[in-house]
């Protein structure tokens, strides 16, 4: 399933959201980035955030390989309504990210996504 848009819409990011229960603001992201890069048509989104709900554990696990290392680093406490209090420098750990995990993640997530559109398997 694919949803056109006409160009110019101004409510284009967030149409596909009213489909899909959202609860991450990176799969919002990821929508926004296909769409200004050039990725999808203008006007059409490829709903790739319903690929990743109906896969969490290899969306998790896409995910994990960068944050799993990473808390491992960073000295942090909860405060008492549970925000994270970073106590150590880390800017260093997201100057220069490896993404190579996420980014080969969602093209499995957006070939899924438009093989189902079309009824073809890849």
């Amino acid at each position: 399933m694919f949803f056109t848009l006409t160009p110019g819409d101004s409510y284009f990011p967030f149409l596909a959201y009213s489909y899909f229960p959202i609860t991450r603001i990176h799969r919002f992201l990821i929508h926004n980035i296909l769409a200004r890069r050039g990725f999808t048509p203008r006007g059409l989104i490829i709903p790739v955030s319903a690929a990743m709900l109906k896969n969490p554990v290899a969306y998790d696990a896409s995910l994990e390989t960068f944050s799993r290392p990473l808390l491992r680093q960073i000295d942090y406490t909860l405060d008492s309504v549970g925000e994270m209090q970073v106590q150590n420098d880390t800017v260093h750990w997201y100057r220069y990210i490896d993404m190579t995990a996420q980014a080969e993640a969602l093209l499995g997530f957006i070939s899924e996504t438009i093989s189902r559109g079309t009824g073809r398997r890849t």
